[in-house]
């Protein structure tokens, strides 16, 4: 926004009261201490448009920061450069094996889960 000069808003006003009939004297009393009020108001809006253009900065170097931030947490993250093979990795051998509840015979299988079901024996009163 632009800047009030320092007598603009009080020859706007002094003009706006000539159009309705009312003309004041710069001698007068009342005609100074208008003057005076008009300036001060134009240093407040001026004063107020600066701060809150300066808020405005920090606020948008704050929602920057953040967005940085929040980026990079959530970026993806980069993959390691691979070392070259020299030679291929050999698997160990195991020595137990688990059997699957596939592997078992159909009809100790559940038919939902195709786990494996146990009898349940009777209960002894």
């Amino acid at each position: 926004m632009k800047k009030l000069e320092q007598d603009e808003l009080y020859q706007n006003f002094d003009q706006f009261l000539k159009e309705k009939g009312i003309e004041i004297r710069d001698s007068a009393p009342f005609g100074k201490s208008l003057k005076k009020g008009c300036q001060t108001l134009t240093d407040l809006v001026n004063n107020a448009q600066a701060a809150l253009e300066k808020a405005q900065n920090r606020m948008d170097d704050g929602i920057n920061k953040m967005r940085d931030v929040i980026h990079k947490k959530t970026a993806p993250r980069k993959k390691k450069a691979k070392a070259p093979k020299s030679a291929p990795k050999r698997k160990k051998k195991t020595t137990a094996t688990k059997k699957k509840a596939t592997d078992l015979p159909a009809k100790t299988r559940s038919k939902k889960s195709g786990k494996k079901t146990a009898k349940k024996s009777p209960r002894k009163r």
